[in-house]
């Protein structure tokens, strides 16, 4: 169930993001622009080689646990 909640929270986060540029969900956390004088950002990093990619993600368990 915690998968499946997080899983609900990432993508309504997503879909603010997509739909305003901001990822504000009303009545979850907040997403601040800053944190002190630093700015929040994003940065996708070259792509990696993962050598436990499956048990780092925990990957048998969403079989059961995503429906089809």
């Amino acid at each position: 169930m915690a998968l499946q909640n997080l899983s609900g929270m990432m993508i309504a986060y997503w879909a603010a993001f997509v739909n305003s540029g901001n990822p504000h969900v009303p009545h979850r956390a907040d997403w601040p622009r800053r944190i002190g004088d630093k700015v929040l950002t994003l940065r996708l990093e070259a792509p990696t080689t993962a050598t436990d990619f499956s048990g780092q993600h925990h990957c048998k368990e969403w079989p059961t646990r995503v429906p089809s």
